[in-house]
């Protein structure tokens, strides 16, 4: 989308300044055929800057891309990292509450035997 956006803005404000630069060329030069010929190798000239520039917002978009992925790569790794400790710190827990309770558990029954017998 931000891509998009800067190619819109790229390709408007190069139409732009060619266009003023066609004006330009028509009040310098009154010979017909020369002025064709120098549009021309205007346009030749804005077709070419304008995929130069194409090019380099899409190695630019390109290189976002890779790094944005590399951001989501890392932060997946740190979240498998997270939660595998959490994991951990979780069973820890349950299993040091079973055994608070087993031993509770056991204690209570056998004070029942005593008071029993």
């Amino acid at each position: 989308e931000i891509h998009d956006k800067e190619v819109t803005e790229l390709k408007k404000r190069m139409d732009f300044q060619s266009r003023e630069h066609m004006k330009v060329l028509g009040k310098k030069h009154k010979d017909k055929q020369e002025l064709s010929r120098i549009k021309r190798e205007a346009q030749q000239k804005h077709v070419q800057t304008a995929v130069i520039e194409r090019q380099k917002l899409k190695e630019l978009l390109d290189k976002r891309q890779s790094e944005l992925e590399a951001k989501l790569a890392e932060i997946k790794r740190e979240f498998a990292i997270e939660k595998d400790a959490t994991l951990k710190s979780f069973k820890k827990e349950y299993d040091e509450n079973m055994e608070k309770l087993e031993e509770e558990l056991g204690s209570q029954l056998g004070d029942d035997d005593l008071n029993g017998e």
